[in-house]
C-alpha cells in the first residue's frame, strides 16, 4: 500500500530517530494529536480510536512490537477496515501502512 509521499518522509525521518513533530515541520505536513476517530462494524459505529498522531490525514499508531507478524498484520488490517481508510504504524527504525 503507497501513502502519500509526504507522509512517507515523516515516517521515514522518524523510524531514524527524529521526533515526529520535527519531523512533519521539517516536511511542512499537518500533525495533529488527541484526534478521535469512530471504528465501524457493519456500517455503524462501535467505537472511538484514538491513533497517536493525524499526519496529513492518515492515522499514525504506534506499532506493536515482538508479536509475531502475523498476528501484528491481521491487527493491522482488521484496524484499517474498521477505520475505513488507509493507516500507518511506526515501529523502532520502520514503519508500514495497511489499507482497507
Amino acid at each position: 500500500m503507497s501513502v502519500h509521499p509526504a507522509i512517507a518522509r515523516v515516517l521515514e525521518r522518524a523510524a531514524r530517530g527524529q521526533a515526529v513533530v520535527a519531523a512533519a515541520a521539517a516536511e511542512g505536513v499537518h500533525l495533529a494529536e488527541g484526534v478521535e476517530l469512530d471504528a465501524h462494524h457493519d456500517g455503524k459505529p462501535v467505537c472511538p480510536v484514538r491513533p497517536t498522531w493525524m499526519i496529513a490525514g492518515t492515522p499514525v499508531f504506534v506499532a506493536e512490537e515482538g508479536i509475531p507478524a502475523s498476528v501484528a498484520s491481521a491487527r493491522r488490517q482488521s484496524l484499517a477496515r474498521a477505520l475505513g481508510q488507509p493507516v500507518c504504524f511506526l515501529a523502532t527504525n520502520s514503519w508500514s501502512a495497511a489499507a482497507p
